[in-house]
């Protein structure tokens, strides 16, 4: 597993991406996201590719579908749904832990 790192990042996030990743690349914050994109998918190998921000991750079903979902060698790309999710004292004063915004434009988010 290869991850890009913003290398203006301030936290731990270069030293926990080589804990877990096989290759760690530093790369200049870019003006657009898409310079993101373009250099990752060309140093990507491998059959397939998974796409998480920093600020993503999957469900935990994900990983039991994830087989199944990659046996048909016709399908090029999935689409996933996904849902942003923001403590519920945010929406909510008072209340405790998460929900998922269900109003547009976050949802529903192709």
């Amino acid at each position: 597993m290869g991850l890009l790192v913003d290398e203006s990042s301030t936290d731990d996030t270069y030293d926990l991406a080589r804990e877990h990743a096989d290759s760690v690349r530093l790369v200049e914050h870019p003006p657009y996201i898409e310079v993101y994109y373009d250099l990752a998918l060309r140093h990507a190998g491998g059959e397939w590719i998974l796409w998480l921000d920093d600020d993503e991750l999957m469900n935990v079903g994900f990983a039991g579908s994830r087989d199944e979902m990659l046996s048909d060698r016709f399908v090029t790309h999935f689409l996933l749904p996904y849902r942003w999710v923001i403590p519920a004292a945010a929406v909510e004063p008072g209340q405790e832990g998460f929900r998922w915004l269900s109003s547009f434009p976050w949802h529903p988010d192709p």
